[in-house]
C-alpha cells in the first residue's frame, strides 16, 4: 500500500468511525427539555384540551425516556391513556409531582401548587394556569417554589 492509499484508508476509516459514533450517541434531552414537554401537557389540561394533553403526554414519554426520567414517563403514559379530562387530571397528579422535583433548579420553570387537590405542576412564566381545574378555576393556586424565571409576585 502506497502513501496515498494509506492516507485514503485512514481518512475513510476515521469518517466511518465518526459517523457511527455520531449516530450511536444521540444527545440526551436536558431537564429543561423534559420540563418544557411536561409544561405542554399542563397547558393542554389548563385549556380543557384532552386530545392536546394526550398528544403532549405521548411526546413527553419519548423525551422523559430518552433523559432517563422513568417516573415522568410513567406519569405521561397514564395521562396519554386517559379516557376523559377527569381521568387525565387525576393521572396528571403523579406527573406534576415528578416534574416539580425536576424543576427545582431549572431556570425558566416554577413549581405551582393547587390547594384544592393538594397537587403540584410546573409552568413557565405568566399567570397561574391550573391544569387540575382548567377553565373553571384557571387562576386557582400559585407558586410553591419559585424557579429562576423571575415570576415575582404571581
Amino acid at each position: 500500500m502506497n502513501m496515498k492509499e494509506s492516507f485514503f484508508t485512514i481518512v475513510t476509516a476515521g469518517l466511518l468511525f465518526g459517523a457511527f459514533s455520531l449516530t450511536a450517541t444521540a444527545a440526551v434531552p436536558s431537564n429543561a427539555d423534559v420540563l418544557a414537554a411536561a409544561a405542554k401537557v399542563s397547558e393542554a389540561l389548563a385549556s380543557d384540551n384532552l386530545p392536546g394533553a394526550k398528544g403532549a403526554a405521548e411526546a413527553l414519554v419519548a423525551v422523559a425516556e430518552a433523559a432517563n426520567h422513568g417516573a415522568l414517563a410513567e406519569g405521561a403514559t397514564a395521562v396519554a391513556s386517559a379516557s376523559d379530562l377527569a381521568a387525565a387530571r387525576k393521572q396528571f397528579k403523579a406527573l406534576g409531582a415528578e416534574a416539580g422535583k425536576l424543576a427545582q433548579d431549572v431556570k425558566g420553570f416554577s413549581v405551582m401548587h393547587c390547594p384544592m387537590v393538594d397537587a403540584d405542576w410546573v409552568q413557565t412564566s405568566g399567570p397561574t394556569r391550573n391544569p387540575y381545574y382548567g377553565k373553571s378555576m384557571l387562576g386557582c393556586g400559585g407558586p410553591k417554589k419559585k424557579g429562576h424565571s423571575g415570576m415575582g409576585g404571581m
